[in-house]
């Protein structure tokens, strides 16, 4: 089964992706909480996806499973090279923002 986020608007759902579903398929839609929430509506403890996570014996295992099957994550040198340089420079406007918000907040106290 597919999820995907979206979002009410004027009456109608806006989902955050295009989809690939044939004319007429059964949806379910609830109220949800982002996943990057820091508190779910419903109290719940919540996956990074908005999910929640396995609590019974059978789902922890099926997420076991599933885990065992992710390939290891390997770069290549230049490759690492190439996300350390973007990272550094993220982290660079990253800080450069924040000094002007700080600036800004100052300036207005």
């Amino acid at each position: 089964m597919e999820t995907v986020l979206g979002t009410f608007r004027d009456g109608q759902v806006v989902l955050e992706h295009k989809v690939d579903w044939p004319n007429g398929a059964s949806l379910e839609v609830r109220l949800g909480t982002p996943a990057h929430s820091a508190s779910p509506q419903d109290g719940e403890e919540r996956c990074f996806d908005g999910s929640c996570p396995p609590s019974t014996l059978a789902e922890i295992e099926e997420w076991l499973k599933w885990f065992d099957t992710i390939e290891p994550f390997d770069w290549s040198d230049a490759e690492r090279s190439r996300f350390e340089q973007a990272l550094h420079e993220s982290d660079e406007i990253s800080k450069a923002d924040m000094l002007k918000q700080w600036s800004a907040d100052g300036a207005s106290a």
